[in-house]
């Protein structure tokens, strides 16, 4: 069982595969492809594709502009619709809730940081209800 699943079309982060209570609620993708899983193949709009990835470690991002991102690298069984290069990062200051162009957003660092420790561990993303 994944260590961490996040479900497209709600935004909710949950921890060792307990789908009972989020441990955070986030969202993946902009404009009319956020947390919309119809979109998923959608570059640069729709959520995070199905699927499982491997959790690594925490790396920063253009230049140094986002800070804190979990590195999320897919299974090669994934469909991945020629998409590339997903983390979990924070949201922006300036425009919130338009972070994302399919990375997943959690503001809250300190589960950003409990996600990078636990790896190498999996999170697999679902459509959600």
């Amino acid at each position: 069982m994944p260590d961490w699943g996040y479900e497209q079309s709600t935004g909710n982060l949950y921890r060792d595969g307990v789908v009972v209570a989020p441990v955070a609620q986030g969202y993946s993708g902009y404009g009319s492809g956020k947390n919309n899983p119809d979109m998923q193949a959608a570059s640069d709009l729709g959520p995070i594709p199905v699927g499982e990835y491997s959790i690594g470690p925490m790396v920063e991002l253009h230049g140094g502009q986002v800070k804190n991102a979990v590195t999320l690298t897919p299974s090669p069984a994934n469909q991945m619709f020629g998409r590339t290069g997903f983390f979990c990062h924070g949201d922006s200051n300036d425009h919130p809730g338009e972070a994302s162009q399919g990375c997943i957003i959690i503001k809250e660092l300190a589960i950003r940081q409990q996600m990078a420790a636990s790896a190498p561990a999996i999170l697999r993303v679902v459509r959600g209800p």
